[in-house]
């Protein structure tokens, strides 16, 4: 297996690479170029801080003022190059003019929707989830409900995923460890393979995982192809990880699925917090020795490698053949049983204010959201911010009533096929559904759809007020009005009426996510 290290030729070659497709004015190309001259320069060397001053100037030239700045700011803490000490003082001057009033109204957007995530009270078991949700069981199966009534627009949780990873196209463009497409990424200091958004999660993934994996990226790389795979190998070693000592391990993974599920609490079941929740999925998945027959191999390959590295298995003879059986038990269990969450990132070109939707999603383990009830006709949907799942009430739900998502996505928002939905269905959950949803017999129900006199009157007297243009500075009364007419038209879901709010629904949601995430692009989505 080739070696990838690190390498001032190989950043030099690909930042000069970039600066041609600076030259030929493609800005997205040339900032992906710096960014793998960043992968591969060693640390503080001259590669590396002519890689953060060249992707300053990009972002200048793009109109990405604080941004530049970042890079700048960078380069000087690192040790700026004293022949270009004074190129990047006069770059500086000249982006610092224009972003105080930008600056000013960027803060005060961040105030306003930084509040429309929140939660009041939360659970006590499951600090992720609100007040409002209670875990109940019955004839020994857990089951999410409402605790409350439930009005739409209500934040029920915000969930950080236990692991996450992105998909291969997104690697050189976002956060290794939260997704976060930054365009002041920072690379490894180990490894030529991946960047984080910042010091915090640079330093945050090193303590988790991210200290082992770095060591065998190139056997990750060559050899672990899918997000299940990916979330898999991280989640077992972010698992090792918070484990005390491998005998914690070895004790811990003779009682995992359906065993310990039984014995469990919620806390143990549903807390991203706890590290036993990613052993408390259900094994309810048919047809999975295939899979298993698979899986079995990678597994095997993971556990050959690791014992590649001096300090990570116990020595004791006895202990160490204990340990890595309790390591492919884990690695074979996640595999088959635990479920991952599509990703899917709202962007946002700024230079021209346009809001995008990321085309290839990227994926994580939420051991509370993800093990929601799925549902064609869902009464919550799944948000993210980043790493963060953000669970919110689509439907007026009664207390008592459990709580579903789609984990394949709202119909409304995913205009999927037959075939396609029913290949999802199966890739995630090992079954098909031929109900009116996912056959795309909904679509001819809208013909059908007859408003009564009161829920015209709640739809035209939002159209009449609200129906504008989007502006998040009024968002604080025209969304909760949104909502009412959309409790209001709650039984009529396939009304032209309806799918309209539920278009200005979406259309918030996405502009809060821009706002807060900042997931910047140059073009077309990624």
């Amino acid at each position: 297996m080739k070696s990838e290290k690190k390498s001032e030729v190989k950043s030099n070659e690909y930042r000069n690479i970039g600066n041609e497709a600076f030259k030929a004015g493609n800005g997205k190309k040339a900032v992906e170029l710096y960014n793998r001259a960043l992968m591969y320069a060693p640390n503080k060397s001259r590669s590396m801080l002519l890689a953060y001053s060249n992707r300053s100037a990009v972002l200048y030239k793009n109109e990405y003022y604080i941004e530049c700045l970042v890079d700048i700011d960078t380069c000087f803490r690192l040790g700026c190059p004293p022949d270009i000490v004074e190129k990047l003082n006069n770059r500086k001057q000249l982006a610092s003019q224009y972003i105080t009033s930008a600056k000013v109204i960027i803060d005060n957007l961040l105030g306003i929707c930084s509040k429309f995530f929140q939660i009041g009270n939360r659970n006590a078991e499951v600090p992720c989830a609100s007040a409002d949700v209670d875990v109940v069981v019955t004839d020994g199966v857990p089951k999410i409900t409402a605790a409350n009534d439930i009005k739409i627009g209500t934040v029920l949780a915000v969930e950080t995923s236990f692991v996450a990873c992105n998909d291969e196209t997104n690697i050189v463009h976002a956060c290794h460890y939260c997704h976060n497409m930054s365009f002041n990424l920072i690379p490894c200091d180990g490894c030529c393979f991946v960047l984080f958004c910042g010091e915090r999660c640079k330093q945050t993934c090193m303590r988790e995982y991210h200290s082992i994996e770095c060591q065998i990226m190139e056997f990750s790389k060559a050899s672990i192809y899918s997000p299940m795979g990916k979330l898999t190998f991280r989640g077992a070693l972010k698992f090792v990880g918070l484990c005390d000592t491998w005998k914690e391990v070895i004790e811990e993974a003779q009682c995992i699925g359906k065993k310990r599920r039984l014995r469990s609490t919620a806390t143990e079941m549903f807390d991203v917090g706890n590290k036993l929740s990613i052993l408390n999925y259900e094994e309810d998945h048919v047809f999975v020795y295939g899979s298993m027959f698979l899986s079995c191999f990678t597994c095997a390959s993971v556990i050959h490698t690791l014992e590649g590295l001096p300090s990570y298995f116990p020595r004791p003879v006895r202990e160490r053949a204990l340990a890595k059986r309790a390591l492919a038990r884990i690695l074979m269990y996640l595999t088959l049983f635990a479920v991952p969450t599509e990703v899917t990132l709202t962007l946002w070109n700024k230079k021209v204010d346009l809001t995008l939707t990321q085309s290839i999603p990227n994926h994580g383990w939420y051991p509370f959201i993800g093990k929601l009830r799925n549902s064609c006709t869902p009464n919550a949907l799944i948000m993210h911010l980043n790493n963060r799942a953000v669970l919110m009430a689509l439907q007026p739900i009664k207390k008592g009533s459990e709580l579903t998502v789609s984990h394949m996505g709202h119909y409304l928002d995913k205009q999927l096929t037959p075939y396609q939905k029913n290949y999802l269905s199966f890739r995630l959950f090992g079954r098909v559904c031929g109900c009116y949803i996912c056959s795309g017999e909904w679509k001819t129900k809208t013909k059908d759809c007859v408003l009564t006199e009161t829920q015209l009157a709640d739809y035209k007297e939002y159209i009449l007020k609200y129906d504008k243009g989007l502006c998040l500075m009024t968002m604080s009364t025209a969304f909760p009005k949104l909502c009412e007419a959309m409790t209001s038209l709650n039984d009529v879901p396939f009304s032209t009426e309806y799918m309209k709010l539920y278009t200005e629904f979406r259309k918030y949601i996405m502009s809060v996510e821009q706002c807060v995430t900042a997931n910047l692009v140059f073009g077309a989505p990624i």
